[in-house]
C-alpha cells in the first residue's frame, strides 16, 4: 500500500511537470563605465552584459534610458535562451556632479510568449522589465594651484630654514580641510611640525600661506623646486592629494658665509638701463670679504664697474653697492636672468642669478600720404619692439557706401614701415582701424581718423594715447613735394620745419640776409655805372 502511494505521487509530479510553461529570464551579470574615470561635463558609456538564462526566447528586447533630459532607447532584438549581448548606454555627466556621484539608470524591456511544454501552444504574451542603477563617481581635476609669492632668503645653507610665502588658489572644486606636508624622500621638511593645516578654500578663492621649510643637513648644493603635498577632502569626503612645487631655492655650501641679494625695479624697458642694489650679508661668525662679478648676457650688460668689492663685512651685518646694467635694444620683452658670480674670502665660489622683467611699449605712427595717386595710409613701427599680425581696415565716414579697404601687413620690425593704397579719388574723413599683437602676444586695437583733404595730418600712438603732429617728412625715402618754398619748408603745406630739420625762424632769417646782400650788390653796381657815365 505504501509503495503504491509513492508511485502515485511520483506520477502526479511528472504529470504536473509535463504541463509546465517555458519562460525567458534576462539577467545582468556584469557592467562597467568607459572611461573608468569620468569628469563633469564629459560623455561616458555604461557597458552592460545581459544574458537570457531562461528556457525561452526573449522577444523585442530593448534598453531605455535618459541622456541630457531626453528619453532614448536601443533595440536589441530577440535573445534566444542561453544567449548574451553587450550594450553601451551613453550618459552625460552633469557639471554639478564634479567630485560627487551621478546615478546612471537603464531599463531593459522584453516580452514573454508563454508556450506550454506539453501542447506546444502559445497561451499568452507578457511584458517584462529588468532595471539597473549604477552610481558613478565623478572625478574632478586638481583644483589647487600654488604660486610662490616671495622667499625671505632665496639662498640658504644645509641645516637652515627659509620662509616661503605662497598664494594657494582653488580653481574649482571642493577642497575641505587642506593640510600641507613634505614627501618622505624630500631634502626639505616643515620646521617644527610634521604637517601644517591650511583650512578650507572655497571654489574661485585664494589664500596666502606662509610655509617655513628646513633644509636637511645632508642637502647637496644646488637649486631646488621644493615639492609640497597638499591633502584635502572632496565633496564625498574622500581624501585627495596633490603635489605642488615651490621655489626655486638655492642651497649653498655650508662653509659659505657670504649671502647675496639684489633689489631691482619690477620691470625695465628695452634699450634702457636699470640700477641694481646689490647687498652682501654676513651670516657667519667672523668678518668676510667677497668679490661679486656681473656677467654680461645677450640681454644685460654692466655699465661702468663689472666687479664689486665688499671688504670686511662684520658678522650679522651687510654692505650694499649700486650698479647699473643696460638692456639691449635688440632684446625682446620677457623675463630674463642676470648671472652673478660670488667669490667669498672663505668657502667656494658660487653662481647666482636674479630675474628681471623686460618690457617693450608698442608704438605705431599712422599718417596719410597724398603725394601720389592713389593716396596711401602709411604705417611705421616707431617703438622699440616688433609688432605682429598687423591688420589695417580703412573706411570712409563721408561716403559709407564705399567698400572698406583692408590689408593684412603681418610683422613690422623696429623702424619698418608699410602702406595701404586707398581707392582712387578718396576724400573726406577716413576711419583707420589697426589691430596687432605686441612682443608679449598681447592684442591691441587702434582706431584713428584721417582727413583726406589735409595731407599734413599724422597720428602717433603708443597704445595708451595719441600725439597729433603737423610734421610730415618722407617715409622710407619718399621725396617731399611742394616747389621751392615747399622744399625749404619741409615738403607739403602745413610743415613747421625745413627738409633738413632747420627751424622756420632760422630759414626766414637766412632769406632776409640774402635779400639784404642782393640789395647792397645792386646799389654797388648802380653807383659804379653812374660814375662811368659821368
Amino acid at each position: 500500500m505504501k509503495t503504491a502511494t509513492l508511485y502515485t505521487f511520483a506520477f502526479a509530479l511528472a504529470l504536473i511537470a509535463g504541463f509546465g510553461f517555458a519562460s525567458p529570464i534576462l539577467q545582468i551579470y556584469n557592467y562597467s563605465t568607459v572611461p573608468s574615470s569620468v569628469y563633469a561635463g564629459t560623455l561616458g558609456y555604461l557597458q552592460v552584459d545581459l544574458k537570457n538564462t531562461g528556457d525561452a526566447t526573449a522577444f523585442g528586447t530593448s534598453a531605455a534610458f535618459v541622456v541630457n533630459g531626453a528619453a532614448s532607447s536601443i533595440s536589441l532584438g530577440d535573445l534566444a535562451s542561453g544567449s548574451d549581448v553587450q550594450v553601451a548606454i551613453p550618459f552625460q555627466v552633469s557639471q554639478a556632479a564634479a567630485g560627487g556621484i551621478q546615478v546612471v539608470s537603464v531599463d531593459f524591456y522584453y516580452s514573454d510568449d508563454t508556450t506550454s511544454t506539453a501542447t506546444g501552444r502559445t497561451t499568452a504574451s507578457t511584458s517584462k522589465k529588468v532595471s539597473l542603477q549604477v552610481p558613478v563617481q565623478v572625478s574632478q581635476p586638481t583644483p589647487l594651484v600654488a604660486r610662490t609669492v616671495s622667499i625671505d632668503n632665496p639662498s640658504i645653507s644645509p641645516g637652515e630654514d627659509v620662509a616661503v610665502s605662497l598664494n594657494l588658489s582653488n580653481i574649482g572644486g571642493t577642497t575641505n580641510n587642506i593640510v600641507v606636508t613634505t614627501p618622505a624622500n624630500s631634502s626639505f621638511s616643515l620646521e617644527g611640525a610634521s604637517q601644517q593645516a591650511v583650512g578650507t578654500i572655497a571654489p574661485g578663492a585664494s589664500q596666502m600661506v606662509l610655509v617655513n621649510l628646513l633644509a636637511s643637513s645632508s642637502t647637496t648644493v644646488g637649486t631646488y623646486n621644493v615639492p609640497l603635498t597638499f591633502t584635502y577632502y572632496d565633496k564625498l569626503n574622500r581624501p585627495n592629494s596633490v603635489e605642488l612645487s615651490v621655489g626655486p631655492l638655492s642651497v649653498q655650501d655650508a662653509s659659505s658665509e657670504a649671502r647675496l641679494s639684489v633689489r631691482a625695479p619690477s620691470s625695465v624697458e628695452i634699450g634702457s638701463k636699470a640700477t641694481l642694489h646689490v647687498t652682501l650679508s654676513n651670516a657667519g661668525t667672523r668678518s668676510v670679504s667677497a668679490v661679486v662679478d656681473l656677467n654680461s648676457s645677450d640681454v644685460f650688460s654692466p655699465i661702468g664697474a663689472q666687479r664689486l668689492y665688499f671688504d670686511s663685512v662684520a658678522p650679522g651685518s651687510s654692505s650694499s653697492q649700486d650698479v647699473e646694467v643696460g638692456v639691449s635694444p635688440s632684446a625682446s620683452a620677457g623675463y630674463y636672468l642676470l648671472p652673478l658670480q660670488v667669490t667669498p674670502s672663505s668657502g667656494n665660489a658660487f653662481g647666482q642669478s636674479f630675474g628681471l622683467s623686460v618690457t617693450a611699449t608698442p608704438q605705431l605712427s599712422i599718417s596719410l600720404d597724398q603725394s601720389g595717386e592713389p593716396a596711401q595710409v602709411m604705417l611705421a613701427n616707431t617703438g622699440n619692439s616688433q609688432v605682429r599680425s598687423v591688420d589695417v581696415t580703412v573706411t570712409s565716414e563721408s561716403n559709407p557706401r564705399e567698400a572698406p579697404v583692408r590689408s593684412f601687413i603681418g610683422t613690422l620690425n623696429v623702424d619698418d614701415y608699410s602702406s595701404v593704397s586707398l581707392a582712387s579719388g578718396a576724400s573726406g574723413t577716413l576711419n583707420v582701424e589697426v589691430t596687432f599683437r605686441d612682443s608679449s602676444n598681447q592684442p591691441h586695437t587702434i582706431t584713428r581718423q584721417l582727413d583726406a583733404g589735409s595731407s599734413g595730418l599724422s597720428f602717433m600712438t603708443n597704445g595708451t594715447g595719441t600725439v597729433r603732429s603737423g610734421t610730415v617728412s618722407s617715409l622710407g625715402g619718399r621725396p617731399a613735394t611742394g616747389g621751392l618754398l615747399g622744399g625749404l619748408l619741409g615738403g607739403r603745406p602745413g610743415g613747421s620745419t625745413g627738409a633738413s630739420g632747420l627751424p622756420l625762424p632760422l630759414i626766414l632769417a637766412a632769406l632776409v640776409v640774402v635779400a639784404i646782400a642782393a640789395f647792397l650788390l645792386w646799389r654797388h653796381f648802380k653807383g659804379k655805372k653812374k660814375k662811368e657815365t659821368a
